[in-house]
This record gives C-alpha cells, sequence and structure tokens, in this order.
C-alpha cells in the first residue's frame, strides 16, 4: 500500500486521500509530547507505552521494575559550547528519584537505599531525592538515555551487598609456637658461636 511522508499509511478513495496515523507515529508523537513538558511521568502514559528507561536485553535489573512515581524528568538550557542552540533549546537532561517513595512502594528495600546514599552523597538531597544530570549531548532523548544508564549503573552497584572482610585480631596459637620454636634454635646457634674454654678440654 502507498505511504505519505513519515511512514504514514494513505487510505486510497475515489474522493479524498486522508493521512492515518500508524501506532508506531503514535507513540512517538505520545512520547514527545510526554518529555518535552518536564513534568512528572504519568502512569496513563506508561501503563500503555515502552518505559523510556527499559531496554529488551536488560531483564532482572532494578530499573525495568521502577514505578513511575518515584520518577521526575526535566529539561533545562545547557551549559559549554553549542552556538546559539544552547540559548534556545532546552537540551539538559534531569532525572530526579524520590528514596524514601521508592523505599515505601516497595520496589527498593531500605538496605539498598542506605547504601545508595552512602555511595552518591554528592547527589542526594536533603529531602532523599537522588539527581541525575547529563548535558554531553545536544538532543533531550539523548541526555535522558544517558541520565538512566548511569541510574541503571546505580543502582546495580547499590544492589549487591558488600562483602563482610574478616578482620585480623592477633597472632595465632600454631604461630606462637613456631615463633618459639625458632627462637630456641637461633639460641642454640649462637650458644655454640662462644669461645671455647681451655679448660674444657
Amino acid at each position: 500500500s502507498p505511504h505519505g511522508k513519515n511512514g504514514n499509511k494513505l487510505i486510497m478513495d475515489s474522493s479524498l486521500t486522508l493521512p492515518v496515523m500508524t501506532r508506531k507515529n503514535q507513540t512517538r508523537r505520545a512520547m514527545r509530547l510526554l518529555f518535552c513538558r518536564g513534568s512528572t511521568l504519568p502512569l496513563c502514559f506508561l501503563s500503555s507505552l515502552q518505559r523510556p528507561w527499559s531496554r529488551p536485553l536488560s531483564a532482572g535489573r532494578l530499573i525495568d521494575a521502577m514505578p513511575a512515581s518515584v520518577l521526575k524528568t526535566q529539561f533545562s538550557r545547557s551549559s559549554g559550547p553549542g552556538g546559539q542552540n544552547v540559548n534556545k533549546v532546552n537540551t539538559k537532561a534531569e532525572v530526579r528519584v524520590d528514596l524514601a517513595a521508592a523505599v515505601e512502594s516497595g520496589w527498593l528495600s531500605p538496605e539498598i537505599a542506605e547504601r545508595l546514599e552512602a555511595a552518591e552523597r554528592g547527589r542526594v538531597t536533603r529531602t532523599r531525592e537522588l539527581v541525575l544530570t547529563a548535558q554531553t549531548s545536544r538532543s533531550q532523548r539523548a541526555n535522558r538515555d544517558e541520565c538512566f544508564e548511569k541510574l541503571a549503573t546505580i543502582l546495580e552497584a547499590a544492589r549487591e551487598a558488600p562483602q563482610v572482610r574478616k578482620v585480623r585480631t592477633g597472632i595465632s596459637k600454631n604461630t606462637k609456637l613456631k615463633r618459639k620454636e625458632q627462637k630456641r634454635f637461633r639460641s642454640a646457634v649462637k650458644a655454640n658461636r662462644r669461645p671455647v674454654n681451655k679448660d674444657d678440654w
């Protein structure tokens, strides 16, 4: 069947031709409206659309089960070189994760949240929000995806409990016995090195 601009299907009629939005284009349009406004992600959109932080080959990650109620995404002006585009377009992405809400919802355990706060002290605010930013690209989508990749890495690092290492408390009994035997042996060697007395002959 013939296609119009941007892959829209065309209905051929004797009187007129009307473009019909495909499901793929509808999804792209909804996602564009959703993330360009810089508001909190509503659950009604995420129930029908694929979550932007989810990847098909990333099964088992914590970020794949993240509820939208703990996430906030917004955009602002980027810094650095970029010409006049920097002063016109909000391409810097900022992702905020409410750790308190994440624990209350059951998505994160208190232990994981505590390890995450301890490891990312410079990124956690007083209100227990983890803030991640990205502005390397001049695209909102690319910077937003970079924030989600950072978040996925941080979550997986905090997910693993640190190994409990054994602390040395002192010298063992076997080591003490070996040390005494060595001292006796060295004492006997030094005793044999003394000058010989003629009266002993």
